[in-house]
């Protein structure tokens, strides 16, 4: 997908003449705006919004939107993970956009703007100055700066009078997320584990403009000079039924999850009434725990201050995975046995306080969260006991 939209971009300079040489319409020029659904990629997840301009007496008809980037730009992994790359607005022709969203099975809504000659023209022109090469560009932000809020708000940097619903949803961000995600729990999953907890505050409309969905809708009971903004609305492309129907996998993580809760039970029954001296393919199965738990933790850290990304600052996350994991891979013989029963007891502490709702009224814990925080107080309970009886973990004979 980054080689494409590389390619992409690249198409789109080679139009920025033949398009700046065209700034005035004619009656017959429509202003759309396109809402795209979800795709079958993570990228597209939140679907797509765009700019249509056609103008049938000039054979111009092209889509306007935002979210390229270069992937020749340098430095780009650097940047992207830390935030700074700079995203390009695009331009690119009703044919070939609709050729690109019927291969990937997406629906297209188009709601043609009730707009006046004035009003059109003004668009254009708008859309034709942030087409120049040295305004293409800008820096983007998953929930403040996205290829939908950007359009919005420079919607109404052109019209001083648009008159946005005042009727308001009340929403969080991780809950319009969640609307887009029901049929995608791994990914609902991994979403709900990098954002931190800005996702949990309520969003004001600006805000809730960063969903296409949303700009969609509000745009319908929107309205400017005192008529709707909205004078018709088409289906453009339907695969509504289509992605409708499509099945979800069995594989969750809430059931693979809940699964290795049951193993974790098992082997704690075993402990206790078979024999505390497991073999090492279990130390061996605990350490994998405490790496991956550890090198996750670094992760959400690096998310958290290593970059300029907002939605994933002031994570609480980091309570149940925490970085503590990373000390109980250090060899025994190099930590005294009390602090090692420290850190243990400070892990299980961070685990309860998931369990038990605390972190709740800071940021909404995916139940994963919740089922990973038991299976660790379940593996350092058995450990701690071994400790305990024997300061050791492991028959290291085994």
């Amino acid at each position: 997908m980054i080689y494409f939209k590389s390619c992409l971009l690249a198409f789109f300079l080679l139009f920025s003449i033949a398009l700046d040489a065209q700034k005035t319409l004619s009656e017959n020029a429509k202003i759309s705006l396109l809402t795209c659904g979800s795709g079958d990629e993570a990228y597209s997840t939140f679907g797509h919004t765009a700019i249509r301009v056609k103008d049938v007496n000039q054979d111009l008809d092209y889509a306007f939107h935002y979210g390229l980037f270069d992937f020749n730009d340098p430095n780009f992994y650097s940047k992207f993970l830390r935030g700074k790359l700079m995203y390009s607005m695009g331009a690119q022709r009703m044919s070939s956009f609709k050729r690109q969203y019927t291969a990937q099975k997406r629906t297209v809504y188009e709601q043609e703007l009730n707009l006046d000659q004035e009003q059109k023209e003004a668009v254009y022109n708008f859309l034709l100055e942030n087409y120049k090469p040295e305004n293409r560009e800008y820096l983007y932000d998953f929930f403040f700066n996205n290829c939908s809020t950007i359009v919005t708000d420079r919607f109404g940097s052109v019209f001083s009078d648009i008159q946005f619903p005042s009727e308001v949803k009340e929403v969080t961000f991780r809950q319009m997320l969640d609307e887009h995600l029901t049929k995608m729990p791994w990914t609902d999953f991994g979403i709900d584990l990098i954002i931190g907890s800005i996702a949990d505050r309520q969003a004001n409309q600006s805000e809730q403009f960063f969903l296409p969905i949303y700009v969609h809708d509000y745009f319908q009971n929107t309205f400017i000079d005192g008529k709707p903004l909205v004078k018709d609305e088409n289906l453009m492309l339907d695969f509504i039924e289509e992605r409708g129907n499509a099945e979800i996998s069995s594989v969750t993580p809430f059931n693979i999850f809940f699964l290795l809760v049951a193993l974790e039970i098992g082997l704690l029954i075993a402990f206790f009434t078979l024999s505390q001296k497991f073999p090492s393919a279990v130390k061996w199965y605990d350490y994998i725990w405490y790496l991956l738990l550890g090198i996750g933790s670094l992760i959400l850290l690096f998310m958290w201050f290593g970059t300029d990304h907002d939605a994933t600052k002031n994570n609480w996350n980091l309570v149940w995975m925490s970085p503590l994991y990373l000390a109980l891979l250090v060899p025994h013989k190099w930590i005294k046995k009390r602090g090692l029963k420290w850190i243990i007891y400070i892990i299980i502490g961070m685990s309860l306080i998931t369990l038990l709702g605390f972190l709740k009224p800071f940021q909404d814990i995916h139940m994963v969260g919740y089922l990973i925080s038991a299976i660790m107080v379940l593996k350092l309970f058995r450990q701690l006991k071994r400790i305990d009886k024997n300061s050791v973990y492991f028959d290291e004979s085994a």
